[in-house]
């Protein structure tokens, strides 16, 4: 399996480049077998043209001194050809035009010479009009494919005989075969030197995806903090991103998993210890009333202890309803069109009591006449109050607390301020968590009611900022977009 695709790469590659080769040297073959074929058809051409010239400059002469030179062409012929050295692959025809005869340099024994005339009827045709025959008709006399030219003989003008060049194409192939040896071997160290770059390409191409592939199983075995390191403007490097992405938003779902895991197990431990204390003091309670072991004068006192208890159980199961109700998505608050400083007015009304156990006055400003929004009535006086309740149990006697409402630029703000005992920067990172306490020493508190007041002020679209220093007071303030 290892490198499956660069062998597959490689393969198909070399095979592409081998089948290119492959028609390159047939193509080269054929164009220049072309190409040679055609430089010996000029050559013979050339040759044919020039013996013809001498024949004709011979029977021009001749004539002038002799008027029988028609009967002394065929010797003329003859002698030709016996005193010429020629080239053993080639072969001569003079042909006279008033034998008819025909003179040839190599004289194919199995064919007779009415034949081979009757096979130039439509050559000498044309080289009696005074044209040359170039052609391959005369293949089947001379033992393979040939290519024979033809020219006229001229004498005093008239067309009195011909010579014809044959030159076996078998006889062409040295420098055809020297070009195509040569042509094998450089496509052959072309495609050892192509393999070995191909090669080199493919396992370069394939280096990404081995790294994704990588980066692939160890994010199956959870790590989530691999990158793949691929940096490339194509579609790899898009795949590489992806992936690279993938990693860091399951990076982020490991981290939150882990936070849930940890809220739920801090909630168990913290309900338990919730419900412990209270259920332990009731369960003292009833053993020591059953068995009679209190005296009268005491018993109202248990009572009370008893009554106590509950109620605070009944509290911690009712704000953890509350809170359960306000973080489900499904669960609707009942909005409806409300003034918020009618809100803030009553809930200043209804705190002003309790404030005056401790002499503290509660002050309202309305920066704005009222804000007019759709909230639920309740949920947002339920808020406001936790809050108050939380600033007159942790103010000093004596003191004030500050209820305000105001426009910062597009931003509508309220705050609840206290003078009291303030907190520190760890207190503020934790405030809105779930059974946190402020106050460890005090009985009464469970330490929802924050949280029920951020989840209250988060179903309102309301965000929530808390400013604070230690024994210099609090301020929560609400914000959100006009």
């Amino acid at each position: 399996m290892r490198h499956k695709i660069t062998s597959r790469l490689i393969r198909k590659l070399t095979l592409i480049f081998i089948l290119f080769g492959v028609a390159v040297l047939v193509l080269f073959t054929s164009l220049f077998r072309q190409y040679i074929k055609q430089y010996h058809e000029e050559e013979l051409l050339r040759r044919a043209k020039l013996i013809a010239q001498q024949f004709t400059y011979t029977f021009d002469e001749l004539s002038d001194v002799r008027p029988d030179t028609e009967t002394l062409r065929l010797d003329i012929f003859r002698r030709h050809i016996k005193d010429t050295e020629m080239d053993p692959a080639e072969n001569l025809w003079l042909v006279s035009e008033d034998g008819p005869g025909i003179v040839m340099d190599h004289i194919p024994a199995r064919f007779s010479t009415n034949e081979i005339m009757d096979s130039l009827k439509i050559p000498l045709e044309k080289i009696a009009k005074g044209e040359p025959f170039i052609g391959d008709v005369f293949s089947k006399y001379l033992n393979g494919s040939t290519v024979s030219v033809g020219v006229p003989i001229f004498s005093k003008g008239k067309v009195v005989g011909a010579a014809i060049f044959h030159n076996p194409i078998t006889n062409l192939p040295p420098t055809l075969q020297k070009g195509k040896e040569m042509l094998l071997i450089s496509l052959i160290v072309a495609t050892l030197l192509a393999a070995l770059i191909i090669s080199v390409s493919a396992k370069q191409f394939t280096k990404p995806i081995r790294k994704m592939n990588r980066v692939a199983i160890e994010l199956a075995k959870g790590d989530y903090q691999i990158k793949t390191k691929v940096y490339q403007d194509d579609e790899i490097g898009q795949l590489a991103q992806n992936l690279d992405k993938l990693a860091k938003k399951l990076a982020l779902s490991s981290e939150e998993s882990a936070k849930l895991e940890k809220l739920r197990q801090d909630f168990i431990v913290n309900i338990s210890h919730e419900l412990r204390t209270p259920v332990t003091v009731i369960r003292g309670s009833l053993e020591a009333l059953r068995d009679g072991v209190i005296p009268d004068e005491t018993v109202p006192e248990y009572y009370n202890t008893l009554f106590n208890e509950s109620v605070h159980l009944q509290r911690l199961v009712n704000d953890l309803l509350e809170l359960s109700r306000l973080q489900n998505i499904d669960f609707d608050i009942r909005k409806e069109p409300l003034n918020l400083a009618d809100v803030l007015e009553e809930v200043r009304r209804s705190m002003e009591n309790v404030a005056k156990k401790k002499n503290i006055k509660i002050r309202l400003n309305l920066d704005i006449p009222g804000y007019a929004m759709d909230g639920d009535y309740v949920r947002l006086r339920q808020m406001l109050i936790n809050l108050m309740d939380n600033a007159i149990k942790f103010s000093p006697e004596d003191s004030e607390i500050l209820l305000r409402l105001w426009k910062e630029d597009d931003f509508i703000k309220m705050s609840v301020k206290d003078f009291g005992q303030g907190m520190n920067e760890e207190q503020i990172n934790h405030i809105f968590d779930r059974f946190y306490k402020q106050d460890l020493n005090n009985p009464n508190g469970v330490g929802l009611g924050l949280s029920i007041v951020h989840e209250i002020a988060r179903r309102h679209d309301f965000q929530l900022t808390v400013k604070a220093k230690e024994n210099k007071g609090s301020e929560f303030i609400f914000f959100r977009k006009e």
